[in-house]
């Protein structure tokens, strides 16, 4: 690679790890500690090209006190919630598809407390850039190289240490990595209620409610997505029940053993309805047609966003985004994951794109 190519290649890359960097800061998610600090290291123009070795550089930006050895503690009942901080009052209001935390008069919450989210414009400017680097003909070319290396040197020390590397996991006390069972802690709400729940719901909806319309236009009669009915199901009680514990008490402590949200549907669907800075907001959006991938993830986030800010203002933990994204589908589904979801679930198409996939492994 021709040594002007390979500055444009890093530039790009540095570029592309500082736009996820800013994203997973505000939504208070997990951005590489080691990535991190090379980073800063590439700002302060600590890091020099004349032999600066990777072992220096992480011991000196991360100290071993940033990797505590501590044993789990001990508690009597590990479900029991024992932090149930007072009701705030606040003023919850969706604009423009995300929700916002209010004072009764209607200023921000907390004295020095700004919560901040990434308006619409700036994520289509970054989502456009990061496009750009995916469509980069020479940095296609460098980070194939990149990866190509990589699996070579990973199954060269496969080959010499395989075996021995796996004689001493079994000689370990206590740590039974192969014998070790498996628990999947990820919940799908399709599996909450059996046909009899779901039926004795119908049932019940019906007779109470059966002159709502529930996914019809008044006007035309035809079919609607109800987007920003989707958002409010979704984050509503979440925000209720930060703002006032008490007002849901089962979720509050549901929360506390939560360490992230999902959004499921079949990617291999066309996305007909693209997004820019024209697509209607999710309380206008009345289209028969889904809108864009892009569209659902950048409106979880930034509500989320939201959610985590004002969790961490009330000393509560936070939610991390961890979407199915690259199962099938668009390969650009993985520009939305990269930037706004702190891990994604399958990344199959990774594979057709090493610009995309040398970025996720840089980040991971």
């Amino acid at each position: 690679v021709p040594i002007d190519e390979l500055h444009v290649a890093a530039d790009a890359l540095i570029k592309a790890l500082e736009l996820r960097q800013k994203y997973m800061t505000l939504a208070l998610q997990n951005f590489n500690r080691t990535t991190g600090s090379y980073l800063g290291a590439v700002n302060s123009g600590s890091l020099k090209t004349s032999g600066a070795k990777a072992e220096q550089l992480h011991s000196v930006n991360c100290p071993s006190s940033d990797y505590p050895h501590d044993s789990p503690k001990e508690s009597a009942n590990p479900f029991e919630v024992r932090y149930w901080p007072e009701p705030l009052e606040v003023k919850l209001k969706f604009q423009k598809g995300i929700m916002q935390v209010l004072t009764p008069t209607g200023k921000s919450v907390g004295n020095d407390w700004k919560f901040v989210v990434p308006s619409v414009d700036t994520y289509l400017d970054d989502y456009d850039t990061i496009r750009t680097f995916v469509a980069n003909g020479p940095l296609k070319s460098f980070c194939y190289g990149r990866l190509t290396y990589l699996s070579s040197k990973f199954g060269l020390h496969s080959l010499l240490n395989g075996s021995r590397e796996s004689m001493e996991q079994k000689l370990v006390s206590k740590r039974d990595f192969y014998n070790v069972r498996k628990v999947d802690t990820h919940i799908h709400a399709a599996s909450c209620m059996t046909q009899k729940h779901l039926l004795r719901f119908i049932k019940k909806t019906i007779h109470t409610k059966g002159d709502v319309l529930v996914c019809e236009d008044e006007k035309s009669g035809k079919p609607i997505t109800l987007k920003q009915d989707i958002l409010t199901n979704v984050f509503l009680p979440l925000f209720e029940v930060t703002a006032d514990p008490k007002s849901h008490p089962e979720l509050h402590a549901f929360l506390q053993f939560v360490t992230g949200l999902d959004c499921v549907d079949d990617e291999s669907k066309s996305d007909k309805v693209g997004f820019n800075r024209t697509t209607p907001t999710p309380e206008n959006y009345s289209q028969s047609e889904n809108p864009d991938y892009a569209y659902y993830i950048f409106y979880m986030y930034a509500n989320l966003t939201q959610l985590n800010q004002f969790r961490s203002y009330r000393g509560l933990n936070t939610l991390a985004l961890r979407p199915h994204c690259g199962e099938a589908g668009h390969i650009h589904h993985l520009i939305s994951g990269f930037l706004l979801a702190e891990n994604i679930n399958h990344g199959l198409l990774l594979r057709k794109d090493p610009v995309l996939q040398y970025l996720y492994y840089l980040a991971q």
